[in-house]
């Protein structure tokens, strides 16, 4: 293991991919809508993940390498 990794914090909110990079673009159409049902909110929360183009989930994906190699540098604090 490189030094630091086994201080790293596994529970840093940053490890979680989906709160940084898909949750912002998948929430934004939904943003201020009320649904009638739960199904209607899942159909909608589906066609949002469907509208993100893929190149966004490409860019997202490769950027998950550097990403948890930040959180292992700071200890799992926060990282912007």
């Amino acid at each position: 293991t490189q030094q630091g990794d086994e201080d790293a914090n596994g529970d840093s909110p940053d490890a979680a991919p989906c709160d940084y990079g898909l949750f912002a673009p998948m929430k934004r159409p939904l943003k201020g809508k009320r649904y009638d049902t739960e199904d209607d909110l899942r159909a909608a929360v589906k066609q949002s993940l469907k509208d993100i183009e893929v190149e966004s989930y490409r860019k997202w994906i490769r950027a998950l390498p550097s990403r948890y190699e930040n959180i292992i540098e700071v200890a799992g604090d926060y990282v912007n």
